[in-house]
């Protein structure tokens, strides 16, 4: 992959306002071009040796290859 790809990366979080205020802040800071909010994401995970299942917002951010260790 080189570096000028595009890529989408996804995030979820609990806290959809924070997640809207991360993503503001990526796209400001052109490290994303734009980011999809999409609530209501049910999401179900393994944390601390449980299963999970959670109500999240979840994120889509399209960017580039060489901006995603920034975002990480």
């Amino acid at each position: 992959m080189a570096d000028h790809d595009l890529v989408d990366v996804s995030i979820s979080a609990d806290d959809a306002d924070w997640l809207a205020d991360f993503t503001r802040s990526l796209v400001e800071d052109k490290l994303a071009a734009c980011g999809n909010l999409i609530p209501g994401v049910r999401s179900v995970y393994r944390w601390d040796g449980a299963i999970h299942d959670d109500q999240q917002t979840l994120v889509i951010l399209h960017t580039r290859a060489d901006l995603v260790p920034a975002i990480i």
